[in-house]
Order: structure tokens, then sequence, then C-alpha cells
């Protein structure tokens, strides 16, 4: 997290080329779906520094990277990921690894979060 003079100026969802920024509350942030062939530990970064990755794929692929990422979050005792799925405008559909202990099921947050990403990426 970047601040200026006490104040957040942005948040960084990921570091990778090919982000797309918005603002969500106030927040910048930038975003990237996340694909199987990606470092997971970037994926498994992104939920622990901001309690979201969301995956690309079918839903065999996104499964199956969401239970790779969640295997690998196991370390983190503060982090409860969970694998879910939102439907979505354009992609018809996008699975994510969120933390439970950071937005609740149904969170309205967390499914803006989602829809700005089928939104603005892809």
């Amino acid at each position: 997290m970047r601040t200026c003079e006490g104040k957040v100026e942005y948040v960084v969802f990921c570091l990778v080329s090919g982000n797309k920024y918005f603002e969500l509350d106030g927040v910048n942030l930038a975003m990237k779906i996340f694909r199987e062939s990606d470092n997971i530990y970037d994926a498994v970064d992104s939920v622990v520094e901001h309690g979201v990755a969301v995956l690309a794929g079918t839903t065999t692929i996104a499964e199956r990277h969401g239970r790779a990422i969640i295997a690998r979050l196991k370390p983190y005792e503060d982090v409860a990921p969970h694998l879910s799925h939102e439907d979505v405008p354009n992609s018809g559909g996008l699975y994510y690894v969120y933390d439970c202990n950071r937005f609740s099921c149904g969170d309205e947050k967390l499914k803006a979060l989602i829809e700005m990403v089928d939104s603005r990426i892809g």
C-alpha cells in the first residue's frame, strides 16, 4: 500500500503488467485475473494482502487453480480461504478465492469488485 501524507494513494492488487485501474470506495485498485499459467504465489499474495484473487478459465481449470491456491494458503492462520463463483454479464461467470475473514459470503463490496473486474477486463 502506498501512502501520501498519511492518505492512501492506491492499493496495489497485484504487481504485473496489463492491469486495469479503477476505484472502489475511494481506493484505486489494480486488478488482474490470474491464469493457471501465472505464478501461483502472485495469486496467494493477492489473497493474503487484499482478500481476493480472481481466476481465469473454465470451471475445471478455475476450480483446480483455486484449490491449488487454497492449499498454498494453509500456512497463513489468519486467512480463511474460500473458492466461490459469481455470475457476471460479460464473462458469464468468474471464479475467485477470497478470505472469509475479510469478506462475508454475499458481501456487496466483494460482489462489486468482481463485477468491476468483469466489466473492465475481458
